[in-house]
Parts: structure tokens; sequence; C-alpha cells
């Protein structure tokens, strides 16, 4: 749906991206031409998007933050393919990020928009020493190692190193990347671990609940059950609907057994309820 387009292309966007030179010495206010062209390409997707009138907003505003996001790491790899950059580079490239997301907030059912930190956090690592930049790229390892390595070439931990000593960045740039990547896999196995406990087990209880419903109706079929008295050794009866009662406690004492019902109703408490309620209405009658 958007596509930055490749860097031999002139009039593609990535080429645009390439030529801007981030080693300048003077702080400039306005945004780089390439901020436009890509404020206009979403201009153009929102009008295809808006020609569909039965396409739902949620629809709309997921392919606004899919493409808002792609257009992120897009940049992301453009800027750490500079060789060269500067302070004031590196403050073009925040600006030109600000200007971006205030044209995409114009948009229709933009709102709420994806956050741009992954951009933000790029740039503002161009300003750590070697022992931040190190603890950075361990905390964020979904970025690519080809962003990492960059501020090898680009930034304060990069400034006035030998080829030695660079490659030895390079090294430990390499090395925190696996640790973090490590660290990250061990934790979705976690969570996909805890997970899989946690959908297991509902399976179970639900399969649980299941069973005991089968049963259920299973004995509600019996001959048991069925009918007022189908034998008189079984001593159940079907009072009312699902509602059933053991009772023939004689037959209970000579068989020495227990009979068993799905559903057992306490009638004795019920009776004896009653019975108390009954006395206590014939205390407080007045004499006839």
């Amino acid at each position: 749906m958007i596509s930055l387009g490749s860097a031999s292309d002139k009039e593609s966007i990535s080429y645009h991206i390439k030529q801007v030179k981030w080693n300048r010495r003077d702080l400039s206010s306005e945004p780089n031409a390439y901020v436009k062209k890509l404020i206009s390409m979403f201009a153009q997707i929102e009008k295809v998007l808006s020609s569909h009138p039965t396409l739902p907003k949620f629809i709309h505003h997921k392919l606004n933050a899919e493409a808002v996001i792609y257009v992120q790491e897009q940049l992301v790899v453009a800027f750490a393919e500079a060789t060269k950059c500067t302070t004031e580079g590196r403050a073009l490239m925040s600006l030109d990020q600000s200007e971006l997301k205030k044209g995409l907030q114009q948009l229709k059912n933009a709102e709420p928009m994806p956050t741009f930190d992954y951009v933000t956090n790029f740039i503002q690592a161009f300003y750590l020493a070697e022992q931040d930049l190190l603890q950075w790229v361990e905390d964020h390892p979904v970025t690519l190692f080809f962003v990492h390595t960059s501020f090898s070439r680009v930034g304060r931990a990069a400034e006035a190193i030998k080829a030695k000593e660079r490659n030895v960045l390079e090294q430990k740039i390499e090395e925190a990347y696996k640790t973090g990547k490590s660290k990250q896999n061990n934790k979705n196995q976690k969570c996909n671990s805890l997970f899989f406990f946690c959908y297991s087990w509902a399976v179970l209880i639900f399969l649980q609940k299941i069973t005991s419903k089968i049963t259920f109706l299973s004995w509600c079929k019996s001959p048991r059950c069925l009918g007022e008295k189908v034998n008189e050794k079984s001593g159940c009866q079907r009072i009312t609907g699902n509602n059933f009662l053991a009772t023939n406690k004689e037959t209970k004492k000579k068989e020495g057994r227990k009979l068993f019902c799905p559903i057992k109703i306490k009638t004795k408490q019920k009776e004896e309820k009653k019975k108390k309620n009954y006395n206590k209405k014939q205390k407080f009658a007045p004499f006839a």
C-alpha cells in the first residue's frame, strides 16, 4: 500500500532522504522536502480509502497505523545509512520527525496515532557515551543490527576513535545485541509457557463441565429417574421438571447402600422449616 521506493530511483522518497546532507553546521528551521512527499502520499491513500464508504472506521485506522509504523522503520534505516552526521544534522532529523507527525495527525481516522518512540530513541542514542550506548543496544533488540552498528561510525561514542578502536566498538555492540536478543527470547518463551499453561487449564475446566453435563443428561434419561416409580427397589421419584428425589429408606437399609441421583433435594430440611414456621404462627396466633 505504501513504499518509499529504492535508493537508486531518483523519484523515490528513499533517494531524496539519501541525498540529504546531515553533516551540516547550521541549524535549520524548515524540514526537508521528503517530509511533504510523505504527507502527500498518505493523503492519496486517504482518498482511496474514503472512496469506499462501507469500509469501517477501525479498519481505516488500522491501515493508517500500520503504514505509520512502516514509515518509521524505513526512516530509521535511511538515517542509519548516513556516514557523516553532526549535532545540527541530528536536530534536523528530529525536526523532520515532528513535522511529519503534525501532518499525519490531520488525516481522517488517524487518532490515536502510533507513538514515534522508535525514531525518537534512535535520534537520542546519537548523544550517548559508549557505556550508555551499549546498554541502549541491549535494551532495544527489536531494532535492526545494521542500525546499531551505525553508531560505531556516527555519534558521540565514535568521536575521535581510530580504525582498531572502531572495530572493537563494533564487537561490543554485537555482543550487547546478542545478549539483548537472548533475553528477549527467554522472556517470550516464559510468556508462551504461561499462556499455554493457562490455556490448557481453561480447556480442562471446560471439558470437565461438559462431561458433568453429559453424565447429568445420561442419568436423567435412565429408567430410575423416568416416571413416578419405575421400580419399587430403586425408590427414585421424579417430582417436577429436573428435580429428583431419592426416597424409600427401607430399601436403602435392606440393600445396605446409598442410592445416587444427579440432583438431591433435601426435603427433610424443607419440611422441618415448614413445621417451625407453622409452630411460630400458631404461637403468635390469637386465641379463637
